[in-house]
């Protein structure tokens, strides 16, 4: 069952410097303050589809597809088609593949004309002619108007965060077919070289009177879409819509242990106005010492742009395979689109684009666009870690949130891995054992046993050296590895506790109905080589005690 993001955002997983839980912890059915327009369906209704491809060109299909946005302020939103006080709307489209969720494709900017005030959003109170959109009232276009290439506006005359653009725009003219629309190249949709691919589209409506208000954070919705699985590929929407979430959320939707956070920007586009990115990510175990972290970023609105992004790595740690993903610019934007090189220090590493200063049309993380970041390292990961994003407009301001990251220590050597070959198996097993009990003073004590980084190898420690072994070998219920030893005398069910549900076991082995070696290893108390009547009151010593 999908868990509301709401709820999701606002416990206690995370904790994020410079995020913007208010928002979307204080969000409620109550109404906005002032205009605030959302994207409530899209792509169709969440029974029908409305998505079109459009033209296919040197292995690139454009497509477009329907919007309908709600007002859900207290107060009409502007929707004056022959000045620049209208909305304009982004579409985006995602690729979730392997555990990389990317963005794909994006288009130009269909400008807003002419406001129905239809009654699809519930109580419509319409206005004076088709110049406002009514609170409580919804304005369609369907996925032909869309894509309309005269309509299409640049984004790189925009700034999103005020929601202001000149009017009317500049351009140069639309390439035929593809020009300005949705463009996604067909090898990133073709099912023989996608297995197992999902895709996601995002609509996205930008307007200064709502950005004005601070209401900009909620105007993107997204929904899940199908290909056939060959040229034409052609689209269908499935699924709901979900409002007032951008694209980076289906990833989240999809997998709960996605970490993510919100940062914002205060004074973005201008004073008083926020901008808002999106950060999530993920780490994957990939065996033989090595874990693999994936990053996705999304700029929503911030006119500052992200120019650099940067993950804290501890002293020790090397990290290989690092790579980085943008989506295309088209059509006659004047944005770069070189990669983003990275740069590994001895605490960090870090991605930059060419510095404002250098190139103002350098391939900054802008509005309405998703950057991935990824790498491994031999280091398991920590839910705390710190990440940072610098801004590409003001690079003197750098934010940070905590973000799932390369943990403490060299290796494998905190995370079970205690002879430090870079597996976890029997022999760290038999290590842990021979340290089980032992605190810094003893000769026995093991630093690599001590997980829990106390002083002294205990309970807690066998839990976390379990729990690890499993996730190595895939497997969250396997027992311990077989030693001829047990993991810890009483303990019948290898849970690394002594309660009343080893009690059925015990009596089972001493009556001689439970001939399993581990479990009479764990019955014989005294360790007299005999599970018998002599291990009872040390087992219910143990048992009364917890111990």
């Amino acid at each position: 069952m999908r868990v509301p993001l709401k709820r999701r955002l606002c416990g206690p997983v995370l904790v994020v410097a410079f995020a913007a839980f208010g928002p979307w912890c204080a969000r409620a059915t109550a109404q906005s303050t002032g205009p605030d327009v959302i994207v409530s369906k899209l792509a169709g209704n969440d029974d029908a589809s409305d998505i079109l491809r459009r033209s296919s060109t040197g292995g690139i299909s454009a497509y477009s597809m329907g919007t309908q946005s709600c007002n859900v302020g207290s107060l009409p939103v502007n929707w004056y088609s022959t000045s620049a006080l209208h909305p304009v709307i982004s579409q985006n489209m995602f690729r979730l593949k392997d555990g990389r969720f990317e963005q794909i494709g994006q288009a130009w900017l269909k400008h807003g004309f002419l406001a129905e005030d239809e009654p699809f959003c519930g109580d419509c109170i319409p206005t004076e002619g088709s110049d406002t959109l009514g609170v409580g009232c919804s304005d369609t276009y369907i996925a032909f108007l869309n894509g309309n290439q005269t309509l299409l506006g640049p984004k790189s005359q925009v700034n999103a965060s005020r929601g202001t653009f000149p009017y009317p725009f500049t351009a140069p003219s639309a390439p035929p077919g593809i020009g300005r629309r949705l463009q996604v190249h067909d090898s990133d949709l073709e099912a023989a070289l996608n297995p197992g691919a999902r895709y996601f589209v995002e609509g996205h409506y930008v307007a200064s009177d709502d950005a004005l208000f601070n209401n900009a954070w909620n105007n993107a919705s997204w929904r899940e879409i199908t290909f056939t699985p060959t040229f034409p590929f052609e689209p269908s929407a499935i699924g709901p819509t979900y409002q007032m979430e951008p694209g980076i959320m289906a990833w989240v939707a999809d997998d709960p242990t996605v970490q993510f956070a919100q940062i914002f920007v205060t004074d973005d586009g201008g004073p008083g106005y926020l901008g808002f990115f999106w950060v999530a990510g993920q780490a994957t175990f990939l065996g033989g010492c090595t874990w693999h972290y994936e990053y996705a970023v999304q700029n929503l609105n911030s006119f500052q742009s992200g120019g650099t992004f940067s993950v804290d790595l501890p002293e020790g740690v090397t990290v290989t395979n690092i790579g980085f993903h943008d989506v295309d610019y088209h059509s006659g934007e004047p944005y770069s689109g070189a990669d983003w090189p990275a740069t590994v220090s001895s605490n960090s590493i870090s991605w930059a684009t060419q510095p404002f200063a250098d190139n103002i049309n350098a391939n900054a993380l802008r509005w309405a666009t998703l950057y991935n970041f990824r790498f491994d390292a031999d280091a398991p990961p920590t839910c705390y870690g710190n990440v940072s994003l610098g801004l590409f407009r003001t690079p003197s301001r750098t934010l940070n949130t905590l973000m799932i990251g390369p943990g403490a220590g060299t290796g494998c050597f905190k995370d079970g891995d205690i002879d430090k070959d870079c597996d976890i198996d029997g022999d760290d097993f038999g290590l842990f054992l021979a340290a089980f009990g032992y605190c810094q003073e003893a000769f026995e004590y093991s630093a690599g046993a001590d997980m829990e980084d106390n002083g002294c190898v205990d309970l807690v420690d066998y839990q976390f050296w379990l729990t690890r072994y499993r996730e190595f070998i895939g497997d969250p219920l396997a027992p311990p590895p077989e030693l001829g030893l047990p993991p810890l005398l009483g303990d019948m069910n290898g849970d690394a506790q002594i309660n009343l549900f080893d009690v059925p076991d015990f009596v089972d082995v001493l009556l001689g109905l439970d001939t399993e070696d581990r479990r009479i290893l764990a019955a014989d108390m005294d360790e007299n080589g005999l599970p018998d009547g002599r291990d009872v009151r040390l087992f219910c010593t143990a048992l009364l005690s917890g111990n």
